[in-house]
């Protein structure tokens, strides 16, 4: 059983989420039979299918499923054991990935205070529950509050931990993205900047969090009015994830996709488009036609095209009928020939002015 676990895991970092939502209830099924209903291996097990489930998009199940866990495990270990309470955090955040911030706001703020309760406001879970609750005051559209909570997770951190610590560096990097979102984005800029160097000092330059400020940093250089230092920021940085994770890195391929979204901003939606045209050719030779990175990918660049075939000069006219199938190898005359094309002609088709909503990211 432990090695089926093993795999449904595997089939959902892959990924294969309804396979892997269909392992683990076989799995489910066949634990309670052999151990019965409140085994705490049992238990687990459902928790683990829970968040499959929540991987798989099926929310509503999700949240059933969790419930559930929550329910048996105050039942047998009480509502007070760290296991209940860890379920009860498990569960908080899945309304937030279904999109009920509110009911996550809620339900993190109950936990936020029975964990200080139980296990003090020190306890390393009791600050976490702290900082997920800070995310989601942001989240929400209150980042003034998130700006309040941050600063003061970054203090007792620090006092705690340590001004060194990842903790700490976590919660400095949640307050320069409050402040990213509450107005001020030249503070977002200063402290992310501020943390890139710490991080580099103290994680080491090729650290993944260290490659991730750098990320968060360009995405505030953009809400501070600087997109073409953004763009710059992130052409620097894809070219080191590349050299530090290699070019099929799932990191390397999401800061390209952040790369596009920078050109769009920055008024290039062309070299966006090809930047989204390589990466679909590559989700669909690393990942396979049905991961669904390789559907956002699409999806994304869908979007881009939209927005090159918007914004093209009369000048310089396109017919912007895309080819929605896949190229034979070959038949583009390109040396490495990508899924999509768009195809020059003499006078641009007229065109319905694309929504807000079609172009954004």
């Amino acid at each position: 059983m432990h090695s089926r676990a093993s795999l449904a895991y595997a089939l959902q970092v892959a990924g294969e989420h309804r396979d892997s939502v269909a392992e683990y209830e076989r799995l489910v099924a066949d634990a309670e039979r052999v151990l019965g209903l409140d085994h705490p291996e049992v238990v687990t097990r459902r928790s683990g299918l829970a968040f499959a489930q929540l991987a798989a998009g099926l929310h509503e199940l999700a949240i059933r499923r969790y419930e559930q866990v929550v329910a048996d495990r105050t039942r047998v270990l009480g509502a007070d054991h760290p296991d209940t309470l860890n379920s009860r955090g498990w569960l908080a955040a899945a309304h937030s990935d279904a999109g009920d911030h509110l009911a996550a706001i809620a339900a993190f703020e109950t936990l936020v205070a029975d964990r200080t309760r139980v296990q003090g406001p020190d306890h390393p879970q009791t600050l976490y529950a702290r900082k997920r609750l800070a995310s989601l005051h942001r989240k929400s559209g209150h980042p003034a509050l998130a700006v309040t909570r941050f600063g003061e997770l970054v203090a007792d951190y620090t006092r705690v931990l340590g001004p060194d610590h990842p903790h700490t560096l976590n919660a400095r990097s949640g307050l320069a993205r409050a402040h990213r979102e509450a107005g001020t984005p030249g503070r977002a800029v200063e402290q992310h900047r501020a943390l890139v160097r710490d991080r580099a000092r103290i994680q080491g330059e090729r650290h993944p969090d260290t490659l991730e400020e750098r990320s968060f940093l360009g995405f505030a250089l953009r809400i501070a009015g600087l997109p073409a230092l953004e763009v710059e920021e992130l052409k620097r940085l894809v070219a080191d994830r590349v050299r530090i994770q290699g070019p099929d890195h799932p990191g390397t391929l999401e800061e390209r996709s952040g790369l596009a979204r920078a050109l769009n901003a920055a008024g290039r939606p062309r070299e966006a488009l090809a930047v989204r045209e390589q990466l679909v050719a590559d989700r669909l030779r690393i990942n396979g036609p049905e991961h669904f990175e390789t559907f956002d990918a699409r999806l994304r660049l869908a979007r881009s095209v939209d927005e090159a075939c918007s914004s093209t000069s009369r000048t310089t006219p396109w017919d912007c009928t895309t080819r929605w199938s896949p190229i034979t190898p070959g038949s583009t005359g390109r040396t490495t020939p990508t899924p999509w094309t768009l195809v020059p002609t003499a006078s641009r088709p007229t065109r319905a002015p694309a929504t807000t909503a079609a172009r954004s990211n």
